[in-house]
């Protein structure tokens, strides 16, 4: 008669730690509940719409952008697109079912995100230990939770995180890095943080091998270390596997140097995701910071994961690879705020690493009273709560209200004076204030009309800009010498010559500019034809004439 198998410290922890199917469920359960909630919000990101578009004439065409496709300024500027993948998902989700089909599909992204990173842990790991480590992370994407190209950069790197945490112990994982490289960099420029969590792997592999005199991970399972030079070749050669070729590989570095270089300021005037910290502090100050919920976790998630290494050092556990990661990603939420989801996932992956190990050895055994899983299911209760109610929302004073549902916001979009603006015998050009009213003119009349400028900052050059933002302040100050510098551009297939764009401005753009509104009401050479609660649209008074548009008063 064989002897019992003794139960192995894996199965003794498993015990302790009393989770059992059921249990995992009860957390996990309305964790991920919360996770789809916080992804249930109405469609307030204006670039959707040109996201759409572009998908739209991908299908229709059947070819990706060489060139713009949009602005009559930029007719020869080249657009490298590593969206498409992302917009053709985007395009056919809008036909089947519009914005809800989007909505819902960028929630199931949200809940998968989670679901992978949360797979960089142990099996015998308590799972309201990973509930509270997770939590400051969803409170952080409730800020930033659009249907966005990142959704698919926060999905990929949720996996490699996973991937790179069990990869001393299982290395044929490695071998799933490449393909997911691939698709990262035909879905967004972000790819490149793929490459920085492999670099980090294996610096901290090559201190462990040398310094410590341990061998590499690969060598444990039979692998042998050239297949790690072969994993980095793969890696690198992953990127060039794009549309683009070298050019699309190299581009997020272009782009990268032209936001974060000299003309930092200058752009960050056009896209308020690339301003920092230290800009946030400067406008709002530490107080503003810590009313605000999203810099307030974040800044509470990187003290706990900082000091989650303390443990590590006391029993002379130096793990760089986590350090470096950690210490790059904080760097990078420092530099611009759209980098707070990817810190969080970072961190939170960290941190829950930490804490893991190091209580995976003060277990006893007995069971007795905590509060920290009390403390859990109450916080975790109120948040779900709290979420259909955008109660969220209001600890966000300086940036846009997230509202929770799965439609638009109700008059955030110039949908109708687009359509006006598209119909026949209407200017083919179009001049919008601001970059949101510019895509969805876009959305509903391109290519066959065209706008002066919009948000891709890939695309419109610092003297487009430049001139958009001269043509705005002539408009301010009522200057009649507007309408040469509106006229002038290239034609791109345009039959009219000189012809004089019309004006699309948002209402809520228009509203908090009094100098806009008085310069506006001195050029009597422009005829508002179109107004409603969103925005309104001027012609050229004499071609109001001819298609015979009466001045909107009201």
């Amino acid at each position: 008669m064989s002897r019992p198998r003794e139960p192995s410290r894996r199965d003794q922890n498993e015990k302790a730690a009393g989770d059992s199917p059921r249990t995992v469920l009860a957390w996990y359960g309305p964790f991920f509940l919360l996770v789809f909630l916080v992804g249930c919000v109405q469609i307030e990101d204006p670039d959707i719409w040109w996201h759409l578009r572009t998908g739209q004439l991908i299908w229709e065409g059947g070819r990706l952008p060489r060139t713009d496709w949009f602005t009559y300024t930029n007719p020869d500027s080249p657009w490298i697109d590593l969206h498409w993948g992302f917009q053709l998902l985007a395009a056919l989700l809008w036909k089947v079912g519009g914005a809800p089909a989007l909505v819902i599909t960028k929630s199931l992204f949200a809940a998968a995100t989670f679901a992978l990173a949360m797979l960089a842990g142990r099996r015998a790991w308590p799972a309201w230990q990973t509930v509270a480590c997770w939590l400051p992370a969803v409170l952080i994407f409730s800020g930033r939770n659009q249907v966005r190209p990142e959704m698919f950069s926060l999905l990929i790197l949720a996996g490699e995180l996973a991937i790179l945490f069990h990869a001393r112990a299982r290395p044929r994982l490695l071998w799933l890095l490449p393909p997911a490289q691939v698709i990262w960099i035909n879905v967004h420029g972000l790819y490149i943080l793929g490459l920085v969590l492999w670099g980090c792997f294996l610096a901290g592999e090559i201190l462990r091998t040398v310094v410590r005199h341990e061998p590499a991970a690969g060598t444990q399972a039979g692998i042998p270390a050239s297949h790690w030079v072969l994993v980095s070749f793969l890696m690198v050669g992953a990127a060039i596997v794009n549309p683009y070729g070298l050019d699309g590989a190299l581009f997020p570095f272009t782009l990268l140097k032209r936001i974060e270089g000299a003309d930092h300021a200058f752009y960050t005037q056009f896209s308020g995701e690339f301003r920092g910290m230290s800009e946030f502090l400067a406008t709002y100050g530490w107080a503003g910071a810590l009313r605000n919920l999203t810099t307030l976790t974040m800044l509470l998630l990187a003290v706990a994961t900082g000091l989650s290494f303390v443990p590590r050092f006391l029993r002379a556990q130096f793990d760089l690879y986590r350090m470096l990661v950690f210490g790059l990603f904080a760097w990078l939420a420092w530099q611009a705020n759209r980098n707070a989801v990817l810190f969080a996932l970072v961190s939170a992956t960290v941190l829950r690493a930490n804490l893991g190990e190091w209580l995976e050895g003060r277990r006893d055994g007995r069971r007795r009273f905590s509060l920290g899983p009390v403390l859990t299911a109450s916080f975790l209760g109120v948040l779900i709560f709290c979420v259909p109610f955008d109660l969220l929302s209001v600890t966000r004073p300086a940036e846009i209200p997230r509202l929770f549902g799965v439609g638009e916001i109700p008059r955030a979009f110039p949908h109708e004076a687009a359509r006006f603006l598209g119909r026949d015998g209407m200017p083919r050009r179009c001049y919008a204030l601001d970059e949101g009213a510019a895509a969805v003119y876009t959305f509903h009349n391109a290519p066959q009309r065209l706008v002066f400028a919009d948000a891709r900052l890939e695309v419109n050059t610092r003297e487009t800009l430049e001139r958009y933002l001269a043509i705005e302040r002539q408009l301010m100050d009522g200057d009649e010498r507007v309408f040469d510098a509106l006229a002038e551009g290239a034609e791109r297939g345009i039959d009219q010559e000189a012809e004089v764009p019309s004006l699309l401005i948002s209402l809520r753009y228009l509203a908090a500019n009094r100098e806009l509104q008085h310069g506006l009401a001195k050029l009597k050479r422009f005829r508002r034809v179109y107004v409603d609660y969103v925005a309104v649209a001027f012609v050229e008074a004499s071609q109001a004439e001819v298609l015979g548009l009466p001045e909107v008063t009201e």
